[in-house]
C-alpha cells in the first residue's frame, strides 16, 4: 500500500479482492524525510465507499483507540522496525455484500495523539472480483 507523508498524499495502490474474501493490508506511515511516523496513541480510520461523494460507507474500520478493535485495524508495536505500521483487516463480513461488477474507493486517516489529522491513504480504488464458488458469499 502507498502511504502519505507530511506534505500530503500521492495516489494509493489499487486493491483487488474476490467478493466474500478476507484480506489484510500493511500500511506504513512515513514522514517526508522517509522516517517512520510513530503512531503511538493515534486513532486510525479506513473507509470504503461506492464513490467519493457517497455519504454512506460500505465498510468502515477503526483501531481500538478509535472505538474499533484490533480485528479492524491493528496497530503494530511502535518500536524498532514496526514504527509507523498498522494492518487494515478486511473480513468476510466486510466484502460478502460488495458488488463484483463495480469498483469502490477507499481512504485511510489518522488522528495523532496531539490531535493532528493526516490522510495516510488517498482515495484509492478497490476492485471486487466475482467468484465461481458461492461459498464465499454465503452467510
Amino acid at each position: 500500500m502507498s502511504c502519505c507523508d507530511d506534505d500530503g498524499c500521492g495516489p494509493s495502490t489499487p486493491l483487488c479482492l474476490p467478493r466474500g474474501s478476507s484480506k489484510s493490508y500493511l500500511v506504513r506511515v512515513r514522514r517526508v524525510t522517509g522516517a517512520a511516523y510513530d503512531l503511538t496513541g493515534a486513532l486510525a480510520y479506513f473507509t470504503i465507499r461506492r464513490s467519493a461523494d457517497d455519504s454512506s460507507a460500505v465498510a468502515f474500520k477503526r483501531n481500538l483507540a478509535a472505538g474499533g478493535s484490533s480485528t479492524e485495524i491493528e496497530m503494530l508495536p511502535q518500536t524498532g522496525d514496526t514504527i509507523g505500521h498498522m494492518i487494515v483487516h478486511l473480513l468476510h463480513a466486510d466484502t460478502k455484500t460488495l458488488d463484483p461488477r463495480r469498483s469502490y474507493v477507499y481512504d485511510c486517516w489518522i488522528v495523532t495523539a496531539i490531535g493532528e489529522y493526516h490522510q495516510v491513504l488517498h482515495q484509492g480504488v478497490l476492485t471486487v472480483g466475482g467468484s465461481v464458488s458461492t461459498v464465499a458469499v454465503s452467510p
